[in-house]
């Protein structure tokens, strides 16, 4: 690289979600086929992944595409992995007026053509969190940053026009060489040189066209029109906006001599993304009769993934979800077993899970589907869950011993459920009846397995506010399971929506007609999917019935999950 003093520095505006990160790694791989690269990039970041926060996999994937600073604002801690990247990163900025004991910096010096440039992030305070005062931090620090480098660029992330043109024109007394506007999403006319410095009020967003400045249109609309509080979903499509600016400046002097407005569309659409859309509306126009709440033998079911399998397709069911509480090992078995029986065209499964959480006291059950069961932070939930489940039957073993002279080992419990599987109140209740503590299951649970039994304890689980958020980061549809047991749903599934839910279990076994139409309605009202399914354990104990195949469940149902699964992958 030459050692020229005059240089080009490249700014993107808020990259927002998976078609703004497609679209500026396809950008800066044509400049950099086309010779044209600037000697310095850099992009703000704070919506790249899903649009709120940043990921470790999209951060390493913008590093490698050439993007040399990253900066951020007020979004940037809603991914957990920012904890990580933020401690391990050399070119991660948050913004410098947090509290010196945040993680992470705020202003980093880079080394470019022998000499270093130092690029600042700071956040706004007018309608946004009462931090320290970036007036009083940049002109503190300034002679400081001076000794260093001439050469200062800062990104200023706020919400209001006027606090950022006051912003610029301080800073442009203080011989900065850029102010940057970003978090609006909307790039202004105003580019300019003050002095020796350039500003923007905002630089704009790279992300989808068709969108509100990055999110889908039609979740935006309703929540203005409704005043509830529906989750932003990052807008999806093939054609994406590009809002940049280009900084001439001397490296020498720290004197910026031009700045540029960059902004036009690029399709990122490419031949593996259509032919996977073209599978996915074949599909659609199957007719999927579909059960998608079915437990086995690895939770509190009877029957093993395989006989599940044998069932489901014996009672005329073309599509089934496994859904065990607090596990997803029945999954493979029952793909390993279509494979092995070759009856993969007779039946498609879908990974799913039902978690049990806590919530006032009460217990909520949150199903998914669709998740990566290798995602870090789902693993550690499953393992928690089930050191839960462990815990409690201990706990459970040690009263009926104190309090009711029952003396059960542990083993007798483990010997009820598939290697790997989930402890539940059944085991318990059959280990109860197998040592004579009661002559029946019935008995055992109305005796001592009811939450008001003096032998009972109750499940140290995950929030369902943490389930949903699990879920949805691991590339699921999280989805409220049996709504009519919980106390105040309604309240409960609108909290959870800015969690990440997606769907309303309206079609259950136990819900009455009445009960369907007053959940799918609220699903609709909401912008939720509607799923449902039999919450199958076992035949009816009173007349034997296998209700796998018989609980009704539209059609249609199947078409939601697969257009959500495909609007939220293409939206992350």
């Amino acid at each position: 690289m030459s050692e020229n003093k005059d240089i080009k520095i490249l700014f993107f505006g808020d990259i927002v979600g998976r078609v703004g990160r497609n679209a500026v790694i396809q950008y800066l791989s044509d400049l950099s086929k086309k010779n044209e690269m600037p000697e310095f990039v850099i992009a703000n970041v704070e919506n790249a992944s899903h649009g709120f926060g940043l990921t470790s996999k999209n951060y390493g994937e913008l590093a490698d595409a050439g993007v040399n600073c990253m900066t951020s604002g007020n979004h940037i801690w809603d991914k957990k992995d920012i904890f990580t990247i933020i401690e391990s990163s050399d070119k991660l900025v948050r913004p410098l007026n947090y509290e010196k004991s945040v993680q992470g910096v705020g202003l980093r010096y880079f080394e470019v053509n022998g000499r270093k440039i130092a690029v600042l992030n700071f956040l706004g305070r007018v309608f946004m969190q009462p931090l320290e005062s970036p007036f009083e931090i940049i002109r503190d620090r300034i002679e400081e940053i001076k000794a260093v480098t001439p050469n200062i660029i800062i990104d200023f992330h706020a919400e209001a026009t006027a606090e950022k043109i006051c912003f610029g024109r301080f800073c442009s007394e203080l011989g900065v060489s850029a102010v940057l506007g970003t978090h609006t999403h909307v790039q202004t006319a105003d580019n300019q040189i003050l002095g020796n410095m350039a500003y923007i009020t905002d630089a704009g967003f790279c992300g989808s066209v068709d969108s509100v400045i990055g999110m889908d249109y039609e979740t935006s609309i309703k929540r203005l029109i409704t005043h509830l509080p529906y989750r932003y979903d990052v807008a999806t499509g093939s054609v994406a906006q590009i809002n940049a600016v280009e900084i001439s400046m001397d490296l020498d002097t720290g004197i910026a001599t031009d700045i540029k407005r960059i902004n036009f569309n690029v399709d990122i659409s490419n031949k593996k993304e259509i032919e996977s859309e073209k599978s996915i509306e074949w599909l659609e126009v199957w007719i999927m009769k579909g059960d998608y709440h079915i437990h086995t033998c690895y939770s509190d079911g009877i029957y093993t993934p395989e006989q599940i399998v044998d069932l489901a397709i014996d009672n005329g069911l073309n599509v089934i979800s496994l859904t065990d509480h607090d596990n997803v090992l029945s999954y493979q078995i029952a793909q390993d077993y279509l494979e092995k029986e070759n009856k993969k065209d007779k039946l498609e499964i879908i990974r799913g899970i039902e978690v049990n959480t806590i919530y006032e006291n009460n217990e909520v059950h949150v199903l998914g589907y669709f998740m990566d069961v290798n995602n870090s932070d789902f693993q550690e939930m499953i393992k928690t869950q089930q050191q839960a489940r462990i815990n409690q039957t201990h706990e459970i073993l040690e009263l009926l011993k104190k309090k009711e002279g029952i003396n059960i080992p542990f083993e007798n419990i483990t010997k009820l459920v598939a290697e790997g599987g989930s402890i539940g109140r059944p085991h318990i209740a059959k280990a109860i009846t197998s040592v004579g503590g009661t002559q029946n299951v019935v008995e055992a649970y109305s005796k001592y397995i009811n939450d008001n039994s003096p032998v009972y304890v109750k499940r140290k689980t995950v929030s369902p506010q943490d389930a949903v958020e699990i879920i949805y980061d691991a590339g699921g549809i999280p989805v409220i399971a049996h709504p009519h047991d919980i106390d105040n749903s309604a309240d409960l599934i609108k909290e959870l929506m800015n969690y990440g839910l997606r769907g309303i279990e309206a079609y259950h076994r136990k819900h009455s007609p009445a009960m369907v139409e007053y959940f799918s309605s609220m699903a609709e009202e909401l912008g939720l999917i509607v799923t449902g399914g039999s919450d199958f354990h076992a035949p009816n104990p009173n007349n034997g019935q296998i209700l796998l195949g018989k609980h009704f469940v539209p059609e249609w149902v199947y078409d939601s999950l697969i257009k959500e699964k495909k609007r939220l992958d293409m939206a992350r």
